[in-house]
């Protein structure tokens, strides 16, 4: 029975996480699935936290933990209007007996069946390509460039990490080579997206996979201290880029402000207009907005959790950035920080990184709730 709900928890992830996903695209005309994200997002974090309730095992200090947090994104929610942490926390719960590599074989199949979708659906008219800004991002059918390279970005990273774990040294030389195309192909797409922020993190991706084979040369204490510094880098980055210097002609944060298109200085116009609370406030993200610009949206998911979601859910947020690197650092598990370590970095310069589904590594939650986590994968692999 617990095979078969397990089985089950997979098959929902991938189906609502694609329909989650497909129902934000740039739909020519308007449809009911367009317009009904929000209550399909409701439906499958419920649906996987009530299925991952009826197969698994319960013990009492996860009880206490879960049932704190899920109380306190309730909080947030009121006060800010927002359900994205309440769906993050409810899926990262789901998935605590779900293996790392379970999560990356079924969002590996939710982005390629999704990139297909949307590119065959483009083609024929269906959904358009949105175009902005004088490099000409595309998004051929997802509603945004940034969508678009966010995609093809959790795409990368699963390759990387599959290569990385030796999956295509086992396989016939025309899977290698199918898998080096589609690399290649991902990559163009990539570049063609004109995303900053995927561009970056696919760049942080390989770097942290090159890195990766250097391991068994350098200390444990060593590792953990390099790489929870590139978990946590992302965030004081965040926190310097609220001083007023950035509107100072010539200074350092001018100039990241240049080249990161603006993002730096609309944070620290949000930070401005609404500061920060303890509990999260409502904040309005829209175009022609009181902050002074034509686009008003915080491209920083680490400002996002700070002016809209409060001091406390920041310090969750982080937190478990930082536990899930060294967790994965201590238990050698080393694959995982290229996909942990990119998403870090791409909160700094886009939202979604606190989205379950977009940032597919914070659903790495098995790592603190599976006792031995080199357990076989015939016992968790559904």
């Amino acid at each position: 029975m617990k095979y078969v709900l397990k089985s089950m928890h997979s098959v929902v992830f991938i189906i609502g996480s694609f329909l989650v996903l497909f129902s934000a695209g740039r739909f020519v005309v308007p449809n009911v699935l367009s317009q009904s994200g929000w209550a399909i997002q409701i439906a499958v974090s419920l649906l996987l936290f009530s299925i991952s309730i009826l197969y698994d095992d319960w013990f009492v200090y996860e009880l206490v933990i879960f049932a704190g947090l899920i109380a306190y994104t309730g909080v947030v929610f009121v006060n800010t209007k927002v359900a994205q942490p309440v769906f993050l926390v409810l899926v990262i719960i789901s998935m605590r007996r779900i293996t790392p590599e379970t999560v990356m074989r079924n969002v590996f199949i939710v982005q390629s069946l999704l990139l297909i979708v949307n590119l065959t659906l483009y083609h024929f008219g269906v959904l358009y390509n949105y175009t902005s800004g004088p490099l000409s991002k595309h998004s051929f059918g997802f509603r945004s460039p940034n969508q678009l390279g966010v995609t093809i970005l959790q795409l990368v990273v699963i390759l990387l990490f599959s290569s990385f774990k030796g999956f295509f040294h086992r396989r016939p030389l025309l899977i290698r080579a199918l898998a080096m195309l589609y690399f290649g192909i991902l990559l163009i797409l990539l570049y063609l997206s004109g995303s900053r922020g995927s561009e970056i993190s696919a760049v942080v991706a390989l770097v942290v996979y090159i890195s990766l084979f250097l391991v068994d040369k350098i200390g444990m204490s060593v590792l953990r201290t390099l790489y929870s510094s590139v978990a946590i880098i992302p965030f004081i980055l965040s926190l310097v880029t609220l001083s007023d210097s950035v509107n100072q002609v010539g200074s350092l944060l001018y100039k990241l402000n240049q080249i990161l298109t603006t993002r730096v200085a609309l944070g620290n116009q949000f930070f401005h207009e609404y500061g920060i609370s303890m509990f999260g406030q409502d904040v309005v993200y829209h175009f022609g907005s009181s902050a002074g610009t034509t686009y008003a949206f915080l491209d920083n998911e680490y400002l996002v959790y700070l002016i809209n979601y409060g001091i406390v859910a920041t310090a969750i947020f982080v937190g478990y950035i930082l536990l899930l690197t060294n967790k994965v650092v201590i238990t050698k598990r080393y694959g995982l920080l290229i996909a942990i370590l990119p998403f870090a970095v791409y909160g700094f310069v886009e939202q979604g990184a606190g989205e379950a589904w977009v940032n597919f590594s914070m659903l790495f939650s098995s790592v603190f709730f599976i006792k031995n986590t080199a357990v076989s994968q015939n016992n968790m692999e559904v």
